[in-house]
Formats: C-alpha cells, sequence, structure tokens
C-alpha cells in the first residue's frame, strides 16, 4: 500500500514509466505499469481511475501478445 502522501508522486512516477513505455511499444512492460497503477488508484479510492488502468492494461496484455512483447 501507499502512504497518503505519497500516492500522488506514486502517480507521477507511473505516468513517466508508461510514456517512457509507450515511446518504445513495450506493450507487455505498458500492461504490468498499469497494473501497477490501478493498485496505487485503489489504494487511493480513486476506483473509476483504477478500473480504467486495468482496462487499458489488458488492451496492452493482448496487444503484447499479438506483437511478441515489443518491437524494436
Amino acid at each position: 500500500m501507499y502512504a497518503a502522501g505519497r500516492i500522488d508522486q506514486a502517480l507521477i512516477a507511473f505516468q513517466e514509466s508508461l510514456r517512457i513505455r509507450h515511446e518504445y511499444d513495450n506493450w507487455y512492460a505498458t500492461g504490468l505499469t498499469l497494473n501497477n497503477l490501478a493498485r496505487a488508484l485503489e489504494s487511493a479510492a480513486r476506483h473509476d481511475e483504477a478500473a480504467h488502468a486495468r482496462e487499458n492494461a489488458a488492451s496492452a496484455t493482448a496487444r503484447a501478445g499479438a506483437t511478441g512483447g515489443h518491437h524494436h
């Protein structure tokens, strides 16, 4: 769990991680990061945003399977 005062820092870190992973089309890692983001959002009681992150994680994971994880 995340301490209440640190949730914003965690969310910023996850968003930056997602930006980098997306830039390199690393869909498997994007899915993992989105799942972690969803957990952080849940701990902040931001359930709608967490559900959206989980949906995006499922999409990224499916895309990773279709592309073999990522391309160069």
